[in-house]
């Protein structure tokens, strides 16, 4: 790193000293009086965790288990080809690509993202690619980070539960890798949900380990993750308080703690430091947003893309993911239990399970549902059923029926995770590459025909502002130029963008500089260009990606220039056959007219 990227940044953690100085010293804090206190061991979880926690009495000793073996190479091969489809014909071309092709790429820093018109206030967002922006601008070190990020969040997944053998947990986290939310936040670059898993995997981990030695290096881990969690999304507070106060209330009521002396309470308070700093950190976090949003907002973010009702958003979350629905259930089952003792709280396990539905009951309460905004609640759900299907997995013979009934519940969601993963990984690769191959059939249009230097309108027959403002950033990131805000010089090399939609101050959203302007229809020497736009994964009609009339008429009425239809090789196609029956055709093609006639 090169002395003007070191002041680069040293100037933009000045300018935002205020919040650093916050997430710093409210952290410090609290690991500060964390090696004071030398915690003490904590209360023993013998009489509250249940019995799923029991130690496995089948060796864990891969060398006894020859399908071990096998499975481990299967799973290497599994865990590559998944970072080869990462990558492969990887581009900064999908939804909200935006950041990076108008911020980072362009030698800009990404601000934190504390929106305070919309209410949002997310800080660490987006934060990871101004450093890397500062080494390697490329498409593949931008995901190298979530590759990192992908290997530790397997071998923490591999790690936790140690009550389970280690070939379960492998094939555990097979289906962990499979979820269609992770699928999302992993390939993608800009789903802060990659993020929380991240974190959550390693709070996860740390907290094991404090659990099982009550060690002050774990202690700080799972301090510093929670730090970061609470800072990614709004609503992760609710995970953090939801379990520390779930802890502290039950540990509180197991030592009667209310009736005892004020010695007692600081005792207790010293014991349980971890949940108290937690909640003091949770606390600064609240503070901290209060500061910086309260009274601030124009448009709230959640108003504005609220669904029907909140029972409308439940039944679109749980209509595409059997998981959350299976863990609600359970859920409801094991508090019920616990009520009429028969189960003991598992500190880790079911506290955490209070978080993460909290955390879903935000977003149901806000009316918001966007399918992969439950990924990390997929991610712990996951794993809280593997910890309590663990005594059905170590007494197979006792409970034989119910253990054949919980494989085939697990192969058939295997199956439906598999369809909606492999939608939504080919959708993604096919979208991304139509852009790409446009934008070369556009700089490849204007060399053949000497119209560098002329101005070239394009007109967008069904695409929205956002997404013509999408791919103008990708085709200025490839260097075709583009009519932005301030230039008034019509006659140069631009692209210029229009569409039959009206545009605020002729903008195509109003916060890129990228000029649109309204056309009711093309005239006879533009370019008239479809974009395949995939539908969210869970759309009731997920072929609706183009309307395939239109594109007719308009075969009729001009010249086809260019066509780009889904070609799927290797890995790919092994994914086609387990979603073809939503590919047809017509799925995601792309298509380049000109010289329009109309009838």
């Amino acid at each position: 790193m090169n002395n003007d990227n070191l002041s680069r940044i040293i100037a933009y953690c000045q300018y935002h000293s205020l919040f650093l100085s916050i997430w710093l010293v409210s952290l410090a804090i609290v690991i500060i009086i964390s090696i004071i206190f030398l915690q003490q061991p904590p209360v023993s979880e013998s009489g509250l965790n249940s019995e799923s926690n029991q130690q496995n009495s089948i060796s864990p000793n891969p060398t006894n288990n020859y399908f071990f073996y096998p499975l481990t190479f299967c799973f290497v091969f599994f865990v590559s080809s998944y970072i080869w489809l990462i990558l492969n014909n990887a581009e900064f071309a999908y939804h909200d690509n935006s950041q990076f092709t108008f911020v980072s790429l362009q030698d800009k820093f990404f601000d934190f993202p504390i929106w305070r018109e919309s209410g949002r206030y997310w800080p660490l967002g987006l934060q990871e690619y101004n450093i890397i922006s500062l080494f390697s601008k490329s498409i593949i070190a931008y995901h190298s980070f979530s590759i990192f990020q992908l290997l530790v969040t397997i071998f923490c997944c591999v790690s936790i539960l140690p009550q389970i053998k280690l070939s379960y947990k492998i094939i555990l986290t097979t289906f962990i890798l499979i979820l269609p939310s992770f699928v999302i936040s992993y390939f993608g670059l800009i789903f802060p949900e990659r993020n929380l898993i991240f974190w959550l995997a390693i709070f996860l981990f740390c907290l094991e380990k404090v659990n099982k030695n009550n060690s002050s290096i774990y202690l700080l881990g799972v301090f510093i993750a929670t730090q970061f969690l609470l800072y990614y999304k709004e609503p992760v507070f609710l995970i953090i308080l939801g379990f520390a106060l779930s802890r502290l209330i039950i540990k509180a009521l197991n030592q009667q703690i209310f009736s005892q002396g004020k010695s007692k309470i600081l005792e207790f308070i010293k014991d349980n430091w971890l949940d108290f700093g937690l909640i003091i950190l949770v606390l600064v976090f609240l503070g901290s947003y209060i500061f910086y949003i309260q009274g601030k907002v124009e448009t709230s973010y959640a108003s504005s893309r609220q669904e029907v009702n909140t029972l409308f958003t439940l039944i679109s979350y749980l209509r595409i993911n059997p998981i959350l629905s299976i863990f609600l259930f359970v859920f409801i089952i094991r508090i019920y239990g616990l009520i009429i003792n028969k189960y003991k709280f598992n500190l880790i396990w079911d506290a955490l399970a209070i978080g993460h539905v909290l955390y879903f009951l935000a977003y149901i309460k806000l009316k918001i549902f966007t399918w992969y905004y439950s990924a990390p609640v997929d991610f712990f759900a996951t794993l809280y059923l593997a910890n309590i299907s663990f005594i059905i997995l170590s007494n197979r013979k006792k409970y034989k029926y119910i253990f054949l009934a919980l494989m085939f519940l697990t192969f058939f969601i295997f199956m439906i995770n598999c369809h909606y993963s492999s939608y939504a990984i080919l959708s993604r690769k096919q979208e991304i590459n139509a852009k790409v191959q446009i934008a070369k059939f556009l700089d490849d249009y204007r060399q053949n025909n000497q119209m560098k230097e002329e101005q070239l309108e394009i007109f967008y027959p069904t695409n929205s502002g956002y997404e013509i403002m999408e791919f103008s950033a990708f085709l200025n990131y490839k260097n075709l130029s583009i009519l932005i805000k301030d230039q008034e010089n019509l006659n140069g090399g631009y692209l210029t963008m229009k569409a039959p939609e009206l545009f605020t101050d002729n903008l195509c959203v109003s916060y890129r500089t990228f000029k649109c302007f309204y056309a009711l229809k093309p005239q006879a020497d533009d370019l008239i260009i479809f974009i395949p736009i995939h539908q969210m994964l869970g759309s009731l009609n997920l072929r609706n990606d183009l309307p395939i009339e239109l594109i007719d008429q308009y075969k009729h009425n001009c010249v086809q220039l260019f066509h780009y239809q889904p070609k799927f090789t290797g890995i790919e196609r092994i994914l086609y056959l387990f979603c073809s029956n939503v590919i047809d055709e017509q799925w995601l093609n792309g298509y380049v007219f000109t010289d329009f006639e109309p009838n």
